[in-house]
């Protein structure tokens, strides 16, 4: 069986824990070639890019940095001090970083309007109103033909 875990500094120490036993607050560690654990906000790193092609469908790793935010992004992934859950680091030197886990992460919030009930749309009406109109039409035409 496969255990996941992440570096988690707790006490100023550095312990590998279970990724259910993180904590929002918990401050992680990454190098190269690990999975982030959580929707992070990098503190501090050095060379840090990450794989995100799992949201955005990019083929290239993006660079990340730590620090402010400088400029306004349209959506979430564009931000350059933010990792999410389920992106791969491909290369990193002792970035540290803060942790958001579990559904309150964003492929956490996207997994959800997936699985919500949608709205009929006006396709989705007129399709089923023609497919009870065929049935409706085959009930009669049947037992007229036999």
């Amino acid at each position: 069986m496969i255990h996941v875990t992440a570096t988690v500094l707790r006490d100023a120490d550095a312990r590998e824990l279970p990724l259910r036993d993180l904590v929002p607050g918990d401050v992680i560690k990454l190098s190269a070639g690990d999975m982030i654990p959580g929707d992070v906000r990098v503190l501090s790193c050095k060379d840090l890019f990450v794989s995100q092609g799992s949201l955005t469908g990019e083929s290239l790793p993006i660079e990340k940095f730590h620090g402010p935010e400088t400029k306004v992004a349209s959506s979430p992934t564009e931000l350059n001090n933010t990792c999410f859950m389920g992106q791969a680091s491909k290369a990193a030197r002792r970035p540290q970083s803060w942790s958001q886990t579990g559904v309150h992460t964003y492929l956490g919030a996207m997994a959800g309007t997936i699985t919500e009930d949608r709205m009929p749309t006006s396709f989705d009406q007129g399709l089923n109103r023609f497919t009870w109109l065929m049935i409706k039409l085959m009930a009669v035409m049947v037992p007229l033909s036999s």
